[in-house]
């Protein structure tokens, strides 16, 4: 590791090493948990054979994971070592590893600690990030049109998980962003919503394995205020989304320490749980098979930073930024002049775009503020960019969302030929490919967007943009082509507009389980798209 930063500038970052692969020569197992191995079967083994392979040494099975055929075993009378080299030689193995231990290297310098209790948004001239007007030496406009953006949405109640160190979950700034478990009941000490984990109301700690994910590091509860941090509230910073519902996901404690089945534990959480994606600011290391095959395994969009060595991650994997995986979206950092910032690494076909990452203001425990640099700071811009996304465009998939993300950047030709887009984040240009609406806050075309639930019970929202002001008739037909229901008839401004069907017809009484229409009549323009009332 100390190679690694040797080459890192004294910036606040965060670096998380994990070890070489394991494979049936090695003479020495980087570090581990004791005793423990992860191993996939082949799915084609009976049951009697996969109770002979870990009979064969020693294990019982503590974890099944629940989107990979993968269990975590603990071996007795037998090492590591020894049991690696037995089972790597199985051919009813896929393959096995050990339960490697992950690390947080936090690097002092380029910190400060100010008091919460401040005036409105009183750091918000600090975070260059977001509105770049020349500050600290940078160049006016390198920032994201965060303002810009902020005309159309500043965000809703998008669930993301947040994979790392917990959240300081009673901060100021983060406590109405946390996630509440709607099916659990706090303290009752039963499993309310079968998903394997007691009162767990705001997430999970597989670190103490415990409902209380608190971060006593610091670390991941500054990506949480770069995110989701409440703006406009008389207080600190604004997060690049105002407003989320993140799910804290600890699995490094108080030392940046932790193992890899945790990481994965918390991945699928997050899936079982319906979040949108998820924010994974830290990394480094080696190629883990079962974490690559959760990534893929759960679908989700995977937010991650690339590596703090400066160095082409195409000849130098870091993972799990580069994992070949079509739902991660590896982000580079940059500076406030729009260059690639120094210590970021970079890879012309494996990273993907870049986003603020030096003097990176954001929250920190105990209502405290903390300025770091990093990658993990520029993936947080890109986490909160995909609580606007996800918020404005709930229907999009995980690679549909990637693609609205990547296409939408500032191309910068200081970045030419770095990443996939040499561009840098653009949550404005972002939103105008899902709005229609341009920096100006006024939509460039007319468009009805898909409703949001679809399959929905009892009610759902319909949203459409208006390119100037029109007159303007929103109807629903059942598939008989009948009227039911006219929930919009008047003349109404440019802009985005929504409308709220509560599943009635024209007289209150509650419609039928079945297809619907809603059909968008602007001024001699039409549209119209199907929904589906499930009760």
């Amino acid at each position: 590791m100390s190679h690694i930063l040797a080459r890192i500038p004294a910036f606040a970052t965060i670096l998380l090493v994990l070890v070489a692969p394991i494979t049936a020569r090695t003479q020495s197992i980087p570090e581990h948990v004791p005793n423990q191995l992860i191993v996939q079967l082949r799915a084609s083994a009976p049951a009697v054979d996969a109770l002979a392979v870990r009979g064969s040494v020693n294990a019982t099975v503590v974890h099944r994971f629940k989107f990979i055929n993968a269990e975590l075993w603990q071996i007795d009378g037998i090492s590591v070592a020894d049991a690696i080299t037995s089972l790597a030689r199985d051919s009813r193995v896929d393959f096995v590893e050990p339960n490697y231990i992950v690390h947080i290297d936090a690097v002092a310098g380029d910190k400060q600690v100010v008091n919460a209790v401040i005036p409105n948004d009183t750091r918000f001239p600090d975070q260059w990030g977001l509105y770049n007007t020349g500050q600290a030496g940078g160049i006016p406009d390198a920032d994201i049109d965060a303002t810009e953006a902020w005309d159309v949405t500043t965000g809703g109640s998008v669930l993301a998980g947040l994979i790392g160190t917990g959240v300081d979950y009673n901060h100021v700034e983060l406590a109405n962003s946390i996630f509440s478990n709607p099916n659990e009941i706090a303290g009752n000490n039963i499993d309310d919503d079968l998903n394997g984990y007691i009162d767990d109301v705001r997430g999970w700690d597989f670190v103490n394995n415990d409902n209380n994910p608190i971060d006593d590091h610091g670390h991941t509860t500054h990506c949480a205020g770069i995110m989701a941090a409440a703006g406009n509230n008389g207080v600190g910073v604004a997060g690049v989304s105002w407003s989320a519902r993140i799910i804290p996901l600890k699995f490094l404690g108080s030392t940046g320490s932790g193992n890899i089945a945790n990481g994965i534990k918390a991945l699928e959480y997050a899936a079982v749980m319906g979040a949108k994606f998820t924010h994974n600011p830290w990394g480094g290391g080696p190629f883990s098979q079962a974490h690559y095959n959760a990534i893929q395994a759960t679908g989700l969009l995977f937010v991650t930073g690339v590596s703090t060595a400066n160095a082409n991650q195409d000849l130098n994997p870091f993972y799990p930024s580069s994992y070949d995986l079509a739902n991660i979206v590896a982000v580079a950092g940059t500076s406030n002049t729009d260059a690639k910032a120094s210590f970021s690494s970079y890879g012309a076909t494996s990273v993907d775009l870049g986003a603020p990452a030096v003097s990176i203001v954001g929250t920190y425990p105990f209502n405290q503020y903390n300025t770091f640099t990093g990658t993990s700071q520029a993936a947080s811009f890109v986490a909160g960019a995909a609580c606007l996304l996800f918020d404005a465009a709930p229907w999009l998939s995980a690679l549909s969302a990637k693609d609205k993300i990547l296409s939408s950047v500032d191309v910068i030709p200081a970045l030419n030929g770095l990443w996939v887009t040499s561009g840098r984040l653009n949550v404005a240009n972002m939103l105008a490919t899902v709005t229609g609406i341009d920096n100006g806050g006024t939509p460039s075309r007319v468009s009805l967007h898909a409703n949001y639930p679809n399959p929905f019970n009892p009610s759902t929202t319909i949203a459409y943009d208006l390119a100037h002001a029109a007159s303007v008739r929103l109807t629903i037909y059942d598939v008989g082509g009948r009227a039911v229901r006219e929930l919009v008839r008047a003349a109404q401004p440019a802009g985005r507009h929504t409308a709220r069907w509560d599943g009635r017809d024209a007289q209150r009484v509650p419609a039928a389980s079945g297809v619907y229409f809603y059909r968008l009549e602007a001024d001699g323009f039409t549209q119209t798209r199907k929904m589906v009332l499930l009760k």
